[in-house]
C-alpha cells in the first residue's frame, strides 16, 4: 500500500515535467522551421528568384548529340504538336538566368506531344561572312544536342521539415526528391554569330531547318525574353487547320523612322518576333522559298535595315500569305512592357509597379505573350501574375472558338 502511494506521488510529480519538457521540444522544432522559413523569404525578397514550385537545372556540358534530321526521322509527319523554338545566344557562354526563368514558368506545363528546342549561334567571335552575304543552309554546319533538364518540384520545402517524422502532416508539397526530366534541345548554328545585328542570317537559317522539320502541325518562334502564356496558345493553335497556310503573330508595320525604307505598305503587317512568329505545317513550303526574297531585298536595303521578322512577314506576303489576327483584340493578347532608353539600346523592362500595373489592367481577353522581360524575377513575376488571372479566355468570331484556362 505504501509503495502504490508512492508510484502515484511520484507520476503526480514526474509527468507534468516530462509534459513540460515534450512541449519545449515541439515549440523549439516548431520555431527552427518558422525562423528558417523567414530567412527563405528574406533570400526570396532579395533575390526573387522563384516565385513558383519548380527550380531547373540545366546541364550543358553533358549533352547528347542527335542527327540534325532527328524530329523527321523520328517521328511520322505532324505526329508531334507544337514545335517551340528559342531563339538565344550560345548556352555554353550566355547568362542562363532569363531562359530557366522561361523553364520554370511557362515551359514548365510543357505538353509530351510538344518539343522544346533553342537556337543559337556559334562560338565564332569573329563572322566568316562578308557584309550582305547570307549563308546557304547545310546540316553539315548544324549541330542538334539534346539536354537533360531536371526540374526540384519542391524548393520551399524547409530542410527541418524532412527532418521530422510527421513533414506530410506539416506540408502540402511533395518531397524534396521528386524530380521530373524535361528534354531539352539545342541546335547551334555554325556558320553565324550570336553578335549579329540585325540577326537576319540567324534568323533565315532558323527557318530554314524548322520548316524542313516534318514532325509537328505548327511552329513557334519567340525571342528569349517573352513570356507565353503556353497553355492558352497551345489551346488555340490546336483549333485551327494546321493542314491550311497560318501566319500569326503581333503585327506591326516597322519603326516610324523605318517605314518609308522598308517600304512596307499599311494594309500588310508583319508579326513581330519579340511577340513569337507561328506558322502552320501548311505553310512550310512558303518559308523553304524566303531566301530568295531576303536576298533580293537585302541588296536593295542593306544590312541595317533588313529586320528578319520584317523579311519573314514579307516573304509570306509576297506569296499570298497574310498575317492572321484570328480576330483577336491584340492590345490584349500581345502585352508590352518595355521601355525604350534611345534609339541604339535595346528595350528595358518595365520596373515591378509599373509590371504588375500593366498585368492588372483589365482586358476582354487574355495575354498570349508578355514582351520584353530582361531578367528572370521580372519572368516569375509575371507568370505569378497571368497565372492569377481569372477567367483566362479567347473567343474569336472570325473563327468560332472559344478557349478557356481556368484559375
Amino acid at each position: 500500500m505504501v509503495r502504490t502511494m508512492s508510484n502515484i506521488f511520484r507520476y503526480r510529480y514526474v509527468m507534468p515535467g516530462v509534459l513540460i519538457v515534450l512541449s519545449l521540444l515541439l515549440l523549439v522544432s516548431l520555431l527552427l522551421v518558422f525562423f528558417e522559413h523567414q530567412t527563405q523569404l528574406l533570400e526570396i525578397v532579395q533575390e526573387p528568384l522563384i516565385f513558383n514550385n519548380n527550380s531547373i537545372y540545366i546541364d550543358t556540358k553533358n549533352s547528347i548529340r542527335l542527327d540534325p534530321s532527328y524530329f523527321s526521322k523520328q517521328y511520322n509527319s505532324t505526329s508531334l504538336d507544337i514545335l517551340m523554338a528559342l531563339t538565344a545566344k550560345h548556352p555554353l557562354v550566355s547568362d542562363l538566368s532569363v531562359l530557366k526563368s522561361s523553364l520554370e514558368t511557362w515551359a514548365s506545363s510543357f505538353h509530351s506531344n510538344d518539343r522544346f528546342l533553342i537556337y543559337s549561334g556559334s562560338l565564332s567571335k569573329t563572322s566568316k561572312n562578308p557584309p550582305n552575304h547570307i549563308p546557304k543552309f547545310n546540316l553539315n554546319n548544324v549541330v542538334l544536342r539534346k539536354i537533360a533538364c531536371s526540374f526540384n518540384s519542391n524548393p520551399f520545402v524547409p530542410s527541418v521539415l524532412s527532418k521530422l517524422p510527421f513533414r506530410s502532416l506539416l506540408s502540402k508539397h511533395k518531397p524534396e526528391t521528386d524530380n521530373q526530366v524535361f528534354s531539352l534541345y539545342w541546335l547551334e548554328l555554325k556558320d553565324v554569330k550570336d553578335s549579329e545585328y540585325p540577326a537576319l542570317n540567324k534568323n533565315l537559317l532558323q527557318w530554314e531547318h524548322m520548316a524542313r522539320m516534318t514532325a509537328f502541325k505548327w511552329y513557334m518562334r519567340c525571342d528569349d525574353d517573352a513570356y507565353v502564356n503556353l497553355k492558352l496558345y497551345r489551346q488555340l493553335l490546336l483549333q485551327l487547320d494546321h493542314t491550311k497556310p497560318f501566319y500569326i503573330g503581333n503585327g506591326a508595320l516597322g519603326r516610324a523612322q523605318e517605314r518609308k525604307i522598308l517600304k512596307l505598305t499599311s494594309g500588310n503587317p508583319y508579326a513581330q518576333g519579340g511577340y513569337c512568329q507561328a506558322f502552320s505545317a501548311g505553310a512550310q513550303s512558303l518559308v523553304l522559298n524566303c531566301r530568295d526574297s531576303v536576298k533580293k531585298w537585302l541588296e536593295e536595303l542593306g544590312s541595317n535595315h533588313t529586320h528578319d521578322d520584317v523579311e519573314l512577314g514579307r516573304c509570306f506576303m509576297e506569296q499570298g500569305l497574310v498575317l492572321d489576327d484570328l480576330g483577336l483584340p491584340k492590345e490584349d493578347i500581345f502585352v508590352h512592357v518595355g521601355n525604350v532608353v534611345n534609339g541604339t539600346e535595346p528595350m528595358k523592362t518595365l520596373n515591378a509597379d509599373e509590371l504588375e500595373l500593366e498585368l492588372r489592367r483589365p482586358r476582354k481577353q487574355c495575354p498570349l505573350v508578355v514582351h520584353p522581360l530582361k531578367s528572370a524575377d521580372k519572368m516569375h513575376l509575371t507568370h505569378k501574375l497571368v497565372e492569377q488571372m481569372p477567367n483566362c479566355k479567347l473567343h474569336s468570331k472570325k473563327y468560332a472558338f472559344s478557349v478557356e484556362i481556368k484559375s
